[in-house]
């Protein structure tokens, strides 16, 4: 009778256990004039409510381009279509349980040809980790200061750039795709996450923390599952069946770089390291040359102008990056601004090259990660004063007249202050 008594409370747990481990999530993805993205994690088929936030009314979906499928057991993809540019968009999503979440997003503007390039500010994230304490190191607490995403969404800004990732696997982790995309579940039902994930527009890199490892190569055994998961999560509109893609807002083209999926780490014989691959670099000078933008950010899960040789940077991949750098300069890119991440510190790098204006990268070091006593490069472009070592996000706002844009970046952490600022005029990123 024990052992009946036994096995049936660790049925009834384990049922709860489940129960509890898959109560709905979900993440507002890419957003543009007149389509959406969100992610939904749960059981079961998931519906939809909308409501157009300008006129207070509900948004009749039978009518309108929806579209719902199931990209994994546990996941659904929606796709809205027929949206109005520059509209409020609240949104409820339940399940069959009847477990809803809530939240709301903005569409962007369609401005071209019609007025100025709009202002707007995005935040970006550096490195998370989330504490779960079953797979965590003992007597160790890696995250904190989650308040950090509620000071994010305070600052009115219209989207959110996960360069960093959303979390850092664990060793468990690593083992199934279905583990990872739990571990994106977990981090989304975060209470102070979920401010940010449900009620803007989310954008994210392909990070190591989110990988297998900020050096793990592309040929580890847990990289196909990584990809599938930061996939099914995400929902990049990515090139073709890689993970890095492009998107627009206002007068701004991002280019979002995958610095995993194709990394390389071999260096004997004709085998030489590579961080983005060829295909990947091809895609991003073509598109950078064709692109009509004023400013064109690159966002990468490690720093590229960061100019320290360590397999934490860019430089790891010397012929690549020795690639791209005569490509930006021999084509005279303008308008260049380079976000990244994967270092627990932040910082701003100045990159100063001959014949053509320097180039700035933006780092973001921990967000909710723990922070590091000091920074472990002596990073010789990096901008005086600009070292952070406090949790913190960066705030990146464009905005001016027509003829006379600018960007500015400010280093804000957890305690709400502004550590670091710098504006960037359009005249700095052309070399007048």
């Amino acid at each position: 009778m024990r052992l009946q008594m036994r096995i049936f409370y660790f049925m009834v747990f384990t049922a709860c256990a489940c129960a509890q481990a898959f109560a709905m999530s979900a993440a507002v993805c890419r957003v543009d004039c007149t389509s959406a993205k969100i992610t939904a994690v749960s059981d079961g088929d998931v519906s939809i409510k909308l409501t157009n936030l300008d006129t207070g009314k509900p948004v009749d979906t039978k009518s309108m381009y929806v579209q719902k499928r199931r990209t994994s057991p546990k996941t659904s993809a929606i796709e809205l279509g027929e949206l109005m540019p520059s509209t409020r968009y609240a949104f409820t999503l339940t399940n069959d349980a009847g477990e809803s979440v809530a939240g709301s997003f903005k569409t962007s503007p369609d401005y071209l040809e019609r007025t100025p390039p709009p202002d707007f500010s995005f935040v970006v994230f550096g490195h998370n980790y989330f504490n779960d304490k079953p797979f965590d190191v003992p007597f160790k607490t890696e995250g904190g200061e989650y308040e950090i995403f509620a000071r994010a969404k305070s600052t009115g800004a219209d989207f959110a750039v996960w360069a960093g990732g959303l979390d850092t696997f664990r060793n468990a982790d690593k083992a199934s795709r279905p583990a990872m995309i739990l571990r994106y579940k977990k981090a989304a039902e975060n209470t102070e996450a979920k401010k940010v994930l449900l009620n803007m527009p989310n954008y994210a890199a392909m990070s190591g923390f989110s990988f297998g490892g900020l050096e793990a190569d592309s040929l580890e055994p847990s990289a196909q599952s990584a990809i599938g998961a930061f996939k099914t999560f995400w929902q990049p509109d990515a090139f073709r069946r890689a993970s890095y893609y492009t998107f627009s807002y206002s007068d701004v083209q991002f280019f979002v770089l995958d610095v995993c999926s194709e990394r390389s780490n071999l260096d004997f014989g004709e085998s030489t390291p590579q961080i983005l691959g060829q295909q990947q670099l091809k895609w991003l000078m073509t598109n950078l040359k064709a692109s009509t933008a004023k400013f064109k950010i690159i966002v990468s899960g490690m720093p590229i102008a960061n100019p320290i040789k360590d397999a934490s940077n860019f430089t790891f991949a010397e012929k690549e990056r020795k690639c791209l750098l005569q490509f930006l300069t021999l084509n005279k890119i303008e308008g260049l601004l380079f976000i990244s991440a994967n270092k627990d510190y932040s910082e701003i790098t100045r990159l100063v090259r001959a014949g053509a204006y320097p180039l700035v990268e933006a780092s973001a070091g921990a967000t909710t990660a723990r922070p590091a006593k000091e920074a472990n490069q002596t990073n010789y472009f990096r901008v005086p004063s600009s070292l952070v070592q406090a949790r913190n996000f960066l705030l990146v706002k464009v905005s001016g007249a027509e003829n006379d844009r600018r960007i500015s970046i400010s280093i804000i952490t957890s305690q709400n202050k502004n550590a670091f600022s710098l504006e960037l005029k359009t005249s700095q990123l052309r070399g007048e």
